[in-house]
């Protein structure tokens, strides 16, 4: 699990120097504490759609569910990974769906295709969103 969120927050973090260089590029206005705000998307505490809520509130992040960090989140408390979770078995469930299966074999190749294929018709589709990224 350490070894996913390591990639998870590593990912985050080369999307967020980009979005920083487009909205540098495009002249954006960012509040104040953009730093703030892309510390907590970087370390999985928050998603894109907080991200932009809280730039739309001029920096303000009261407003904003803030999670716990996913190493240290007591039981019962949501984090990214229960969203990841919830991603992806909604995934499997529409490749099983899809392709007639009773199950994804994800040792099986034809099986990561399938997989890989549906969660980006359903990323496409605004259907799901995988909150690790």
């Amino acid at each position: 699990m350490a070894q996913l969120l390591k990639q998870a927050r590593d990912e985050r973090a080369t999307i967020w120097d980009s979005i920083l260089k487009d909205s540098a590029a495009s002249d954006e206005i960012l509040p104040d504490n953009i730093d703030e705000i892309g510390a907590l998307y970087c370390d999985l505490r928050i998603d894109f759609g907080r991200v932009m809520d809280a730039v739309s509130a001029g920096g303000n992040l009261s407003g904003i569910a803030v999670d716990p960090c996913p190493e240290k989140a007591g039981e019962g408390e949501f984090t990214v990974l229960d969203a990841y979770f919830t991603h992806f078995r909604l995934v499997i469930d529409e490749t099983c769906r899809q392709a007639g299966l009773k199950e994804v074999d994800l040792s099986n190749p034809e099986h990561v295709t399938l997989f890989n294929q549906t969660e980006e018709n359903l990323l496409e589709a605004g259907k799901s969103v995988n909150p690790l990224i």
